[in-house]
């Protein structure tokens, strides 16, 4: 059995820069990777009878979860993603994933995409492949747009529809308080809102890297944003009450991740994190679902 963390990502940045015509969007975006994460292992799973092949996914959640439509069919990206790293490599499909889920589903948080990676990294170990992480980048790319940053982890700028990515120096001192709405969102449905409105910003994202370079996590806090919160504020104002919110009670910056509804809070440290999640489920317990979590390094594929 083969056990691995799948770290979910936060969007620090996300500009949208148009519709491409294969329907994809153009964006930039600085992600990290944080330790809020799900578990996948993996184990050999013997086929049955005259079974060549034999793939099963089982789901368990953390408590606070329960409610969640996390697919456990073929919907399912980590399923996907044993099925094209067997189909891609002419390897036999046995094997048994075990998902402990702890990141939120439809959260703008990527625990899909991380599941996918993780499971990605694990067969290539379990299965002794010996694929490069070039190789693996690759059919990441086919998975989803946030599978090839799962891989990597870390910081990163991404381009294109978020594979073109470029390592940045690990921001392993950020803090920050998640706030998860008590519901999701598609993200099919909030670019196709963006698309019918047109909207055009023009976030100051390099602005940001060199404020992550720096090491400056005040400047950080000033140049957070996500330019899909011009769509989805408007129908959902509790988000932007959210992010209000954290901002008034000492957040150095605050946006929502990925299509949302995560409204993210960047702080100073530990403390003012745990402190600030703590005052945040005390005050506003119907904003949702609250975490206290801290920037992650990237690690090898």
């Amino acid at each position: 059995m083969l056990s691995l963390a799948a770290p979910a990502k936060l969007n620090l940045a996300l500009d949208v820069l148009g519709r491409r015509p294969d329907g994809y969007h153009e964006v930039k975006m600085v992600l990290q990777s944080v330790d809020l994460a799900d578990s996948v292992q993996l184990l050999d799973c013997p086929p049955r009878g005259g079974e060549n092949s034999r793939a099963r996914l089982v789901i368990s959640r953390e408590p606070g979860l329960e409610g969640e439509d996390i697919p456990g069919d073929e919907r399912n990206l980590a399923l996907q993603a044993a099925r094209l790293l067997a189909g891609e490599y002419g390897v036999a499909l046995r094997v048994e994933i075990r998902l402990h889920k702890r990141i939120p589903a439809a959260a703008g948080l990527g625990g899909g995409s991380a599941d996918a990676a993780a499971v990605l990294k694990g067969l290539n170990l379990l299965w002794d492949l010996g694929r490069t992480p070039e190789e693996l980048h690759r059919l990441a790319v086919r998975l989803g747009a946030d599978v090839p940053f799962c891989l990597q982890g870390g910081t990163a700028l991404a381009q294109g529809i978020g594979e073109r990515l470029s390592p940045l120096r690990p921001a392993v001192e950020l803090w920050f308080v998640l706030v998860k709405p008590p519901f999701g969102l598609s993200t099919a449905e909030v670019y196709r809102a963006w698309d019918e409105v047109g909207e055009k910003s023009r976030l100051k994202v390099e602005e940001l890297v060199e404020a992550l370079q720096e090491g400056d996590p005040a400047r950080v806090g000033r140049l957070v944003g996500n330019a899909l919160e011009a769509v989805v504020f408007p129908r959902y104002p509790v988000l932007k009450e959210i992010k209000e919110g954290l901002l008034a009670l000492g957040a150095l910056g605050a946006a929502m991740s990925g299509s949302g509804p995560t409204v993210f809070g960047l702080v100073e440290g530990e403390e003012q994190a745990r402190n600030l999640a703590a005052e945040v489920a005390r005050r506003r317990p119907e904003w949702g679902k609250v975490y206290a979590v801290r920037a992650l390094p990237g690690s090898s594929t």
